[in-house]
């Protein structure tokens, strides 16, 4: 492949563009290629597009573990808009008009992924002063395990963290669609700490109680990121990530055929076969794949065999279940 020329033992950087609105074929991609390339998160803009679109009324807890930069962020670049989808007439117009600073907050603070701005957003489009102020925010406040809010969020409001390191203070990110400011109750990672919107979008301070809960603001069609001046930090018990690796021995496979992860969350798929998590089978009969589950929260899910023309194959037996914990974890199965 071209990209085995620039990336690799060279330490250079390749990302190609792969045009799959559909997660399962983007991982399918990335799988094909090796992790030669690098791949621009398209299922991630058209949610951004369906954000513009619904201008108010997407629900907005459609950004949680989102997009190909949540389901293999070493690969993915993500990004908002670009000269395809902003070119009128073209075959890939699909701007994200609406709310497009909610979407650069959200890939600007994300823990995973490389994170692309556009030129004509930051010097043309008038978005260059906002944008730069969450690149600050990003470089002295965007470190350590994130958590997603799954609980908090509704149709409305997305929540987001970054827990801090040792030199960093993290930061506590609110996304708000709707015409009427909201506030959520979140316990953060902050314990006793009093926080500040880095974004100058939200006047004042909130400070937390000993377990880090605290009520926090954002305006109508706006977004906050609070971020600590002061107080300790302590990754939340729950929301942060695992990675999953899932081994599974089935040999009952022909030419064309492969073996998937589906499951009950957004990450394995939603039940959803389409967006189906393939395994490699590079070590057959086992088939393998590291996937990064929310910590914490139980999980059920079956193997699967697909090929090509979509047709199914469920293993059998009862569904498995577990709850992902620590940084990694290891699957050993064999199917039903």
């Amino acid at each position: 492949m071209a990209g085995d020329a620039v990336k690799g033992t060279s330490g250079r950087f390749a990302v190609s563009e792969a045009w799959f609105r559909n997660l399962g074929d983007m991982n399918n991609y990335a799988a094909s290629t090796g992790g030669r390339t690098s791949l621009f998160d398209v299922p991630l803009h058209y949610l951004f597009n369906d954000m513009s679109n619904g201008n108010g009324s997407w629900d907005m807890r459609g950004l949680q573990f989102a997009g190909f930069t949540e389901a293999n962020g070493a690969l993915s670049v993500s990004f908002v808009d670009n000269h395809d989808t902003d070119q009128t007439g073209g075959a890939l117009f699909s701007p994200v008009s609406n709310l497009k600073m909610l979407a650069y907050a959200y890939i600007l603070t994300r823990d995973k992924g490389y994170h692309c701005v556009f030129y004509r957003d930051y010097y043309e489009y008038g978005l260059g002063a906002q944008i730069k102020k969450l690149i600050a925010i990003r470089k002295a406040n965007g470190y350590g395990a994130a958590a997603e809010y799954t609980s908090v969020n509704d149709a409305n409001v997305y929540a987001y963290s970054r827990a801090g390191d040792t030199s960093h203070k993290g930061l506590m990110e609110l996304l708000n669609d709707g015409g009427s400011a909201a506030s959520k109750g979140i316990t953060t990672p902050f314990k006793s700490a009093s926080l500040t919107d880095a974004t100058g979008n939200n006047a004042g301070t909130i400070t937390t109680d000993a377990n880090g809960y605290a009520v926090f603001p954002v305006g109508a069609r706006s977004y906050a990121v609070w971020v600590p001046t002061s107080g300790t930090t302590t990754p939340p018990p729950t929301g942060g990530t695992t990675a999953v690796a899932f081994n599974v021995t089935y040999s009952g496979t022909v030419s064309g055929q492969d073996v998937y992860v589906l499951g009950s969350t957004a990450q394995l798929g939603a039940w959803n076969t389409a967006n189906a998590i393939k395994l490699s089978g590079a070590a057959y009969p086992v088939w393998k794949g590291t996937i990064n589950l929310t910590s914490g929260t139980s999980v059920s899910f079956k193997y699967i065999r697909k090929d090509a023309a979509g047709n199914v194959l469920y293993e059998g037996g009862a569904n498995r279940t577990f709850t992902p914990s620590g940084t990694s974890q290891t699957r050993n199965d064999t199917w039903q």
